[in-house]
């Protein structure tokens, strides 16, 4: 069992102990902010209801204001939005309160509004697909998060783009056939096990993208005509 030093007193203990026994601290490894999840000492923050960092606080309220100039009042504003309302994208002027939309969406972490514009879109996995998620930028650091949708890794390594219409139908089929039955879930975890590496090699070498290219055109078309015969 892989072993860690004690954020507060040092002790070494193990990475997955729930207590120190020498200060007896509940959190050895350290108690994560709310907003940026780096980690600090508990008794530099005892909140017993967590903590965030003071300059999280003053960057998330940067991230959640609009700017632009007020179209009632006329003046260079910032527009902000209410934690109060359920519509993440109505803002008021601060100066005037006049009402405008701005499109939001929620972030992940703190559960706030964040501008679509600015936010950090990421991928998380449920049932066999990618879900498209947001947040804010200071809410995303220290996170491990994925910012890429998977995709067919040989695929996209031969045609050198996500958004190749090969590419595209390919992830198609893997989420409206391959991902609905046992069979083709089953393939679709062993292929994301083992094509990485392979992926990695093609992208290297230009006479692998054309010969896999030749390859996976005539397997797209040989889809695409048992498809229509169904």
């Amino acid at each position: 069992m892989p072993l860690t030093s004690c954020i507060e007193c040092g002790k070494e203990i193990s990475s997955e102990a729930q207590r120190c026994p020498k200060c007896n601290t509940s959190y050895p490894t350290g108690k994560p902010c709310k907003i940026c999840n780096l980690k600090e000492k508990d008794s530099d923050y005892p909140d017993p209801d967590g903590f965030r960092h003071p300059h999280c606080i003053a960057a998330l309220a940067r991230e959640r204001e609009g700017r632009g100039v007020c179209s009632a009042c006329g003046n260079d504003v910032v527009f902000v939005n209410s934690n109060y309302t359920s519509d993440l994208n109505h803002y008021s002027c601060q100066n005037c309160a006049h009402p405008i939309t701005i499109p939001s969406e929620r972030c992940q972490f703190c559960l706030q509004s964040v501008i679509a514009s600015r936010a950090v879109k990421f991928y998380s996995e449920y049932g066999g697909k990618d879900l498209e998620y947001f947040a804010h930028e200071t809410c995303s650091h220290n996170r491990p998060i994925r910012t890429q949708k998977k995709g067919c890794f040989i695929a996209t390594a031969t045609f050198e783009s996500v958004e190749a219409p090969e590419v595209v139908f390919l992830r198609e089929f893997r989420d409206d056939v391959l991902l609905k039955c046992h069979a083709g879930r089953t393939f679709v975890d062993a292929y994301y096990s083992l094509s990485p590496p392979l992926a990695g090699i093609i992208s290297h070498s230009k006479i692998l993208k054309l010969s896999f290219r030749m390859v996976l055109c005539h397997f797209v078309r040989f889809l695409k005509y048992r498809l229509r015969l169904k």
